[in-house]
């Protein structure tokens, strides 16, 4: 918070954009963060899309992407695999505590939570896994959030 106040002081402070980053998810927080000078805010786990839309928003700027390869497999996208369909057969409580862990970040505990996976959920819980070694903590937490 001290940081936009100090950039706002500068010279031409006040034409800076300045887009929080939180790992507390919670309204109250980005709320906080709108009142003391911040632009935008982010909260973690995120997505790289979800930052660069916000810079196209904050600074009108127009971005130019280069054309996908096609995908080796559905293998490579875990989350392909996932849907918040598939991950009903495991106990609510349990879709709220991964939830819960993933929004705030909590790798070690999201991690916890998928060894708690009987063995009969193995494919549910492999995709998990490769969704959180290749930090994809954010789709973690959109599979989940409609348990909430």
């Amino acid at each position: 918070m001290k940081a936009a106040r100090k950039i706002r002081s500068l010279p031409d402070g006040s034409n800076t954009k300045i887009i929080a980053l939180s790992a507390n998810a919670f309204v109250e927080t980005k709320k906080l963060a709108l009142s003391n000078g911040f632009d935008d805010f982010v909260a973690k786990p995120f997505r790289e899309t979800v930052i660069f839309e916000k810079m196209a928003l904050h600074l009108g700027v127009r971005y130019i992407y280069e054309e996908e390869s096609p995908r080796k497999s559905e293998q490579d996208e875990p989350a392909q695999q996932l849907t918040p369909e598939s991950l009903s057969v495991l106990p609510r409580e349990s879709i709220k505590k991964l939830y819960k862990a993933a929004a705030c970040g909590d790798e070690q505990a999201v991690r916890q939570l998928i060894e708690r996976i009987p063995r009969s959920q193995k494919q549910i819980a492999g995709a998990l896994t490769k969704l959180v070694e290749n930090m994809s903590l954010d789709i973690i937490s959109d599979l989940t959030q409609h348990y909430l």
